[in-house]
């Protein structure tokens, strides 16, 4: 549910639902923008260390990376190299 998805703030979480609902106002969806949302999966997960955990849905510096060169149409390309 876009009700329980946050963006984090420099003072707090903001719920995306209106930071998304103020981008399709304005059309940004139709001039191409491209949003993906990271989300942790809906799934059991074993605890573990956060920083193994985020990987394995995906999560963390990697995964994100990985996530951006998709929703780019370079998900052919490794993401080895990459990094800023």
């Amino acid at each position: 549910m876009l009700d329980e998805i946050t963006y984090p703030l420099i003072y707090g979480w903001l719920p995306l639902e209106p930071v998304l609902q103020a981008l399709a106002d304005h059309g940004a969806f139709d001039r191409g923008l491209k949003v993906r949302t990271l989300v942790l999966p809906d799934v059991f997960q074993d605890q573990d260390k956060p920083d193994v955990m985020y990987a394995q849905a995906g999560l963390d510096a990697e995964g994100i990376m990985r996530g951006a060169l998709r929703a780019l149409g370079m998900d052919n390309m490794g993401v080895a190299g990459r990094r800023a």
